[in-house]
């Protein structure tokens, strides 16, 4: 018996498809993925269409802990009210 080959894309759209029709909890067991996942995809293809269900990237978007090339540490100004320079 031949192995049905399916990509993550046909599941998926299958799975939105499917969705108005059966609850959640029997359609995610059916496709062996959370409920979790299964109302992420359910709400991505209500708001954005098929389009919503493309693998997005999981890098976060901003470069946390690093600094912009304009900000650069400088000492700070004695004379300033930081209570850190000179009295």
């Amino acid at each position: 018996m031949p192995w049905l080959e399916a990509s993550a894309m046909s599941l998926k759209r299958e799975f939105v498809t499917l969705a108005d029709q059966a609850s959640m909890t029997d359609l995610c067991r059916r496709f062996n993925i959370s409920r979790k996942t299964g109302y992420k995809w359910r709400g991505r293809f209500l708001r954005e269409g098929m389009e919503g269900l493309q693998n997005r990237s999981r890098r976060p978007g901003a470069r946390l802990g690093r600094r912009s090339r304009n900000s650069e540490c400088r000492p700070e100004d004695p004379g300033s009210s930081s209570g850190l320079g000179r009295s």
